[in-house]
């Protein structure tokens, strides 16, 4: 199954054994983040959580996070040790340059060495300066 924005978007995303991650989405008046003077404005991103990853472990759970990238900016979220439901709760601020980029959210299981990717999702910058879009579930 593909993942579909919901508020009736329509644009389905392909999908890498993520299920149901939600994000919410707002442009920022906070000034605790500093704004690139390229920039057009400042993106607020707040990874909420996720529901029934994969297990990736030997002990069938995984211990995820979440990287975000913006253009040329990357924030990580904490790791979630031995959750497959994880809630993350965490907001980054990103400089938004143009709306030609995109939102890349990369959902990884930490493990000693390297890493394993559990899934992506990509969203066209485009689709969320759109009016009245908030909040942004993938289903």
């Amino acid at each position: 199954r593909d993942f579909c924005l919901s508020r009736g978007l329509g644009d389905v995303y392909k999908r890498q054994r993520i299920k149901k991650p939600k994000f919410g989405f707002g442009f920022s008046g906070d000034r605790s983040a500093e704004l690139n003077v390229n920039a057009i404005g400042m993106l607020a991103i707040t990874v909420v959580e996720a529901h029934d990853l994969p297990k990736m472990d030997i002990g069938g759970k995984s211990d995820p996070y979440v990287k975000v990238f913006v253009h040329d900016y990357e924030h990580k979220t904490k790791v979630i040790k031995k959750d497959l439901n994880p809630k993350w709760n965490e907001t980054f601020y990103f400089n938004v340059l143009d709306l030609s980029g995109q939102i890349v959210f990369l959902v990884y299981d930490s493990d000693i060495g390297k890493d394993e990717l559990i899934g992506q999702i990509i969203i066209p910058l485009a689709e969320i300066a759109k009016p009245n879009i908030k909040d942004l579930s993938l289903i």
